[in-house]
């Protein structure tokens, strides 16, 4: 990762970084992209959740790829865990489908009480403050104090989640349950 604000622009200005960007949204830039809606300046007005629920096979990398209904019955017992905890939330995110697994994304707006919240809960290092503090985007924007409070706070709490949902999910999943892409187990 690249931690200098100067070393990340000059990064991000590489031409085939900026076509990598365009790519991702959905053409050359800035006339024929087709993405809905990018706003620079207004990223500050709300935390994007995104919440990746995926099947990951180490032993067998391709497995997803070539079971796609085999994958998507392994999470049944994972999604149903946590769909129910979002709905006693009463959160209904955008919920999209990958060939890996499933992604809930929702925004949580900054004027919002679940903002002030986690802002409330998060807990920032010196040096995360520094780093935040620091340019980050290509126009020299940081990140406000109470947006990292908050996204630490998030962090917190889909910890949390992520630790309902595997137990809610533990006794009828037929493979493990794990809260990241690590290797556990094996030969």
């Amino acid at each position: 990762m690249i931690l200098d604000p100067a070393e990340r622009q000059s990064y991000c200005a590489g031409a085939a970084v900026r076509r990598r960007i365009a790519d991702f949204f959905g053409g050359a830039l800035p006339s024929h992209g087709t993405a809905i809606y990018v706003a620079p300046g207004t990223e500050w007005e709300s935390l994007v959740v995104h919440l990746d629920i995926e099947y990951v096979n180490f032993d067998y990398p391709a497995h997803p790829f070539v079971a796609q209904e085999q994958i998507f019955e392994f999470q049944r017992p994972v999604i149903s865990a946590l769909v129910t905890i979002l709905t006693n939330c009463d959160l209904n995110p955008l919920h999209l489908l990958t060939g890996r697994g499933h992604h809930f994304v929702w925004k949580i707006s900054k004027q919002s009480w679940a903002f002030e919240q986690l802002a409330g809960l998060g807990r920032m290092f010196a040096s995360l403050r520094r780093f935040y503090a620091a340019t980050l985007g290509p126009v020299g924007e940081t990140v406000p104090v109470e947006m990292g409070a908050a996204f630490a706070g998030l962090g917190l709490v889909i910890e949390h989640v992520a630790h309902q949902i595997k137990a809610l999910a533990v006794e009828t999943c037929q493979v493990p349950v794990e809260l990241g892409a690590i290797e556990a187990g094996g030969a």
